[in-house]
């Protein structure tokens, strides 16, 4: 048997062996962490100090929030309301909305299990005093409430608790029917600003739209900018603790792509020594830790009765002053003329790095799946095994599959080892002969 061809086979066997390993750490490999509270606590520090810096109309550099806070005109919201959490229970996840600023504060996914025995649902986002994991999200800006120097605006809202079973059914292009939920929040300032706030959320989809209608019955301009981020402490990921050691490392930290440069990671420790400053038209933003990512696609901005256009965003990250990764994005200033009506939206996914679902939302962001040094080789065998996976709808079995192939595509070279090792039983006795004869 010729030494290549051994090394050959070998190759392969532990290139299957490494893909059984990491299939089975996908369905029990979570790890086991603390039972968190089935009502998520609302952030109790101030969160203002974290948003990002607002670019207003008349200064192409950014101003610090402090100088354009006191423009902010008060709001008229309904504290009594709303002192509790959001609740949105859709089929693949629960979440938890602050309605003091409309940041999302906790999601726990209802088809991952914390681990294989246990049966509560994985919590991906969560704020609490054990950590702090949130996506926020408003307008900043001459005029956007969440530059008003007293903190971030209180939503009013018509009521605590959202399900997908209540939503009704909408047919989409391709003439299926499914169940669209909106959820809805209200600010009105005192000099006649309305802005509503409204997450969509889609059945059987992860992807949530998040949109800020701005309606000026003012006498005046008004001027903001949209911004969405990801803040998160320092904490361990959550699966690191089942990597096994077969399992390669895998990465916890920000990471941001655009149209030019799809992919780039960006490790917490350089959140500031390796500063995020990008723009962007069709980039994004994201967490990337172990099976799981949270991203912030930056969406289309729709002037009065035009229609909504692609807008160019700014991708930047940073250290908080508590020390927490920030990653986000802000839209260019807009401007809302009197008695004139503006939009502007953003998608949010937070989930399973489910690869053909990443790759519909933003260029370069289905790349977050991590698959080590082995990467050419591994990412063909999953296309192997995606597409047997179609076929039988059984990942156990698109496995043995995906075996049966490569030792199929490796055949010729076995076939040849076999006949290599035939040969040589065939003139083994007169090796051994000669080798008693003559000696070594």
């Amino acid at each position: 048997m010729q030494q290549w061809a051994r090394f050959a086979i070998l190759g392969a066997m532990f290139v299957v062996a490494y893909l059984l390993i990491l299939a089975w750490q996908k369905d029990y490999g979570h790890a086991e962490t603390q039972p968190q509270p089935q009502q998520a606590a609302a952030v109790s520090h101030e969160v203002s100090a974290d948003l990002p810096n607002a670019q207003t109309a008349s200064a192409a550099s950014d101003m610090p929030q402090a100088n354009i806070a006191t423009q902010q005109p008060a709001t008229e919201a309904k504290a009594s309301v709303n002192q509790q959490l959001i609740s949105v229970q859709t089929d693949l996840y629960h979440l938890w909305i602050n309605p003091k600023g409309g940041d999302i504060v906790r999601i726990e996914l209802l088809n991952h299990d914390k681990s294989k025995d246990s049966n509560e649902a994985f919590v991906m986002l969560e704020s609490d005093a054990k950590r702090t994991y949130v996506a926020q999200s408003g307008l900043i800006g001459l005029n956007g409430p969440d530059s008003n120097r007293s903190g971030r605006p209180m939503y009013e809202i018509e009521k605590s608790a959202y399900t997908l079973n209540d939503a009704k059914a909408v047919q989409t292009e391709d003439g299926k029917s499914i169940k669209v939920l909106t959820v809805p929040m209200v600010l009105k300032t005192a000099d006649g600003v309305e802005i509503i706030k409204t997450f969509t959320f889609k059945q059987g989809e992860y992807p949530v739209v998040v949109n800020h209608k701005v309606v000026n019955r003012s006498g005046q301009n008004w001027q903001g900018q949209m911004f969405g981020q990801l803040k998160r402490d320092n904490s361990d990921d959550p699966g690191k603790s089942d990597q096994g050691i077969f399992t390669l490392g895998t990465f916890l930290g920000g990471a941001w792509g655009s149209p030019e440069e799809h992919y780039n990671k960006l490790k917490f420790a350089n959140f500031n020594e390796e500063k995020l400053n990008v723009e962007a038209k069709g980039g994004w933003v994201a967490m990337v830790q172990h099976y799981f990512v949270s991203a912030w696609i930056p969406g289309d901005l729709k002037l009065t009765q035009a229609n909504g256009q692609p807008y160019v965003a700014k991708l930047e990250s940073r250290k908080s002053t508590d020390d927490m990764n920030i990653i986000g994005f802000t839209s260019p200033t807009i401007t809302v003329p009197a008695g004139t009506v503006a939009e502007i939206d953003a998608t949010f996914y937070s989930g399973p790095k489910v690869q053909s679902e990443l790759k519909e939302l933003a260029t370069g962001l289905n790349q977050t799946v991590d698959y080590g040094w082995l990467w050419p080789i591994a990412k063909l065998l999953f296309l192997g095994l995606e597409f047997f996976h179609g076929l039988v709808g059984n990942w156990g079995w698109a496995i043995i599959l995906l075996t049966v192939l490569v030792k199929l595509i490796l055949w010729p070279l076995s076939s040849k080892s076999y006949r290599s090792m035939a040969k040589m039983r065939v003139i083994a006795p007169e090796m051994q002969r000669m080798k008693e004869e003559f000696g070594e």
